[in-house]
């Protein structure tokens, strides 16, 4: 038995690199170095365990530490695995968050379990979209983009200068509909239709599908992005609140829509949708690893994709001969701290040459001028601007659009 045990750590150890790796690290670019040194580390600390047990298998300290070996790999996990699926059987439990066994902002498993345990935030179904995954109000044949009425109406050609303002919920923001950026901005330019087009929850991803099919709606519109920066993870997921499509890039570097249709029935797949994992105490351990050594996963994939997609939009616009503004929304994690998702979309607007309006020397400027913190700007639920930092925002893009000449 102890010869057959100290094998099977061999091996184990022996391949521990193609063996483990992919289990704590399932994505296709390299995983960080400090997290691939460690696996080595546990192999080569299996395999001369199990050399030593082999060698000093009759001395009875040996058989009494792999005993103990055993029983803290097998049947002390097993165990341990069974107490915290019981847990869950309890509404309260706080072992049932998605945050113990996935990345939000990488994983599908970690809003396959919000569906499954919170389900808040879910799109119903008269406002799923076979397309767009889910949209501002009910998708009918009357309205197949499912589109607000005041924004149904104003989407149209005539004679009257048009803005699109594409976006996610950061377009509206914690505030009363007159405060949504694009209605406060729409009355501060009379003789413009500043029109909403922002999908609370929507990618970098869906925002480009929407502007691909409604840009035509209007005669030769000004286009602005609103772009928070964490839409750029949204983009490699393809379940969020709800199912939603998923841009691939293909091998020969186009952009392609996979996922779609989707399903406007989704609580079935909520409810038995299959993870990526077995073992939730094995992701429990897992999650507090990688927060450790890598917080931010598929930062080249996200990079890549969101590079693909950027450039279809900008190509899009420019083949249309239409003018077109970036704005970049933090939530207060991120204006305080700088991340990579910030300095990636700056320069890759840079790169592209398109204007962008930063709001964070924005809101900053308003702390320092009006002497009050930036909490000021945020609403209670801690991420989005409330009505105070939308009135700041539309401010400053109302003087932007003066300055191209609309009134």
């Amino acid at each position: 038995m102890l010869i057959a045990w100290a094998v099977a750590l061999l091996i184990v150890g022996l391949s521990g690199e193609w063996l483990l790796l992919p289990a704590v690290w399932p994505h296709d670019e390299a995983p960080p170095p400090l997290l691939l040194w460690s696996l080595r580390a546990v192999s080569a600390a299996l395999v001369l365990w199990s050399a030593l047990s082999i060698a000093l298998r009759r001395r009875p300290l040996v058989k009494k530490l792999n005993l103990s070996l055993f029983m803290l790999l097998v049947p002390i996990p097993v165990c341990a695995e069974l107490a915290l699926r019981a847990t869950f059987l309890v509404a309260g439990s706080p072992t049932r968050h998605p945050k113990h066994y996935a990345d939000w902002s990488s994983e599908d498993d970690y809003w396959k379990l919000h569906g499954r345990w919170v389900g808040e935030w879910a799109p119903r179904p008269e406002r799923v979209h076979p397309l767009l995954g889910w949209s501002q109000a009910r998708v009918t044949p009357d309205n197949p983009w499912g589109l607000l009425a005041e924004t149904r109406e104003r989407l149209v050609p005539n004679d009257r200068p048009k803005v699109l303002f594409y976006g996610d919920s950061f377009v509206e923001g914690i505030a009363k509909p007159p405060f949504w950026i694009p209605n406060y901005m729409d009355r501060e330019l009379p003789a413009t239709d500043v029109i909403h087009l922002g999908v609370g929850g929507f990618g970098t991803d869906q925002i480009h599908l929407l502007f691909r099919e409604t840009n035509g709606l209007a005669a030769a519109p000004f286009v602005i992005f609103g772009v928070m920066t964490y839409d750029l993870d949204r983009a490699v997921l393809s379940v969020r609140t709800g199912l939603k499509p998923r841009l691939v890039v293909d091998d020969s570097g186009e952009l392609r829509v996979t996922r779609t249709p989707v399903p406007r029935e989704q609580s079935e797949f909520f409810a038995s949708a299959p993870l990526d994992f077995r073992s939730y105490l094995f992701q429990m351990i897992r999650m507090q690893i990688l927060r450790a050594i890598a917080p931010d996963q598929r930062v080249a994939e996200k990079r890549r994709l969101n590079s693909a997609i950027l450039e279809q939009t900008v190509g899009l616009a420019r083949q249309r001969s239409l003018e077109i503004l970036y704005v970049i929304f933090y939530d207060p994690k991120a204006l305080r701290v700088a991340d990579w998702r910030e300095h990636y979309l700056k320069a890759e607007l840079d790169r592209l040459g398109v204007a962008y309006l930063d709001t964070r020397p924005i809101l900053l400027a308003a702390c320092r001028d009006d002497d009050l913190p930036l909490d000021h700007y945020y609403a209670s639920d801690g991420g989005h601007h409330n009505a105070a930092g939308n009135a700041v925002i539309g401010d400053a893009l109302v003087h932007l659009l003066r300055e191209r000449g609309f009134r």
